[in-house]
């Protein structure tokens, strides 16, 4: 029982597993079903789960746990990539049960040399350029970085602050691309509200209802449950 103006906290825990298909890096997606309709949801997303604090001894055997019961896939060496505690950072259909209570997010990664193909119903490997096409340059740089991002992104961008980071993290005017900078890329888009996720999440904020993301352009990538 949580004392009266004490939010309670639930530990959510989701797995980043990657593998590598046909030269290209895949990640291992989950299309839950709602729990009250039964319906199996639109969006693809990271195997997740609540900790379980009687039944799981460590985050990471409750972690192996659920992604072994969702997915059928075993996981190896994992390692803590992040963590987060962002209020309303979970998206409906990727509800860990915890109704009203604060979310601790800890993601973490896994690697294995093979995308293994006996997976569970809903589950598949998805190419990582689905999500973030601007990311592939494996045949130079992406059309759509030019075509579809830096205009609605230099409109968003109307201080000196920003511009420059739009410059920097998305090579424009022609600063060096910056292979590591995934995660910084994703949080501008998302700040200038152009990733799916920022319009639902918007309207969240709001109290408003807000329906799973569709992408505002092919360029923009596949929106996900929760977030990426």
């Amino acid at each position: 029982m949580t004392a009266p103006g004490v939010t309670a906290i639930v530990i959510g825990l989701s797995a980043v597993v990657v593998a590598v298909r046909d030269d290209q890096a895949v990640v291992l997606t989950v299309r839950p079903q709602d729990a009250r309709t039964h319906r199996v949801s639109a969006l693809a997303g990271l195997p997740f789960g609540p900790f379980d604090p009687d039944g799981h001894r460590t985050f990471e055997l409750g972690l192996r746990a659920f992604v072994s019961e969702q997915t059928r896939f075993e996981l190896g060496y994992v390692e803590q990539l992040y963590t987060f505690g962002d209020k309303g950072r979970d998206a409906p259909r990727a509800d860990v049960g915890a109704g009203g209570a604060r979310v601790i997010s800890i993601g973490y990664l896994a690697l294995t040399p093979q995308a293994q193909e006996a997976l569970g119903p809903d589950t598949v490997w998805t190419p990582f350029t689905r999500f973030f096409p601007w990311e592939d340059w494996r045949e130079g740089r992406p059309g759509i970085i030019d075509e579809a991002i830096a205009p609605p992104l230099r409109a968003w961008a109307t201080t000196p602050e920003r511009l420059a980071r739009a410059r920097l993290l998305f090579a424009l005017d022609d600063a060096p691309w910056n292979e590591e900078r995934v995660l910084d890329r994703y949080e501008l888009l998302y700040e200038a509200g152009l990733a799916p996720e920022a319009a639902r999440d918007r309207e969240r904020a709001r109290g408003r209802p807000a329906d799973e993301p569709a992408a505002l352009s092919p360029a923009l990538g596949e929106p996900m449950l929760s977030d990426h």
